[in-house]
């Protein structure tokens, strides 16, 4: 995936995909509880476009309920 990113002007991806595809995790996160830290996402964000060179990458917030 990494390889193809040169090619790729705006990314929008999550929460998973950045730390399984890329290794980048949002600081103060826990996917499996729900906790969410809009901060540590602006900082994946930021990761991500000084890694690969993005215009502007979107990160999708949401919760997820388990059962």
């Amino acid at each position: 995936m990494s390889e193809l990113c040169k090619y790729i002007d705006y990314c929008i991806a999550n929460e998973e995909d950045a730390k399984d595809v890329f290794g980048i995790e949002a600081d103060g996160t826990d996917i499996n509880t729900g906790k969410l830290n809009r901060e540590g996402y602006i900082s994946v964000a930021k990761k991500l476009t000084d890694k690969f060179g993005f215009k502007g990458v979107a990160i999708t917030l949401r919760e997820s309920i388990r059962k």
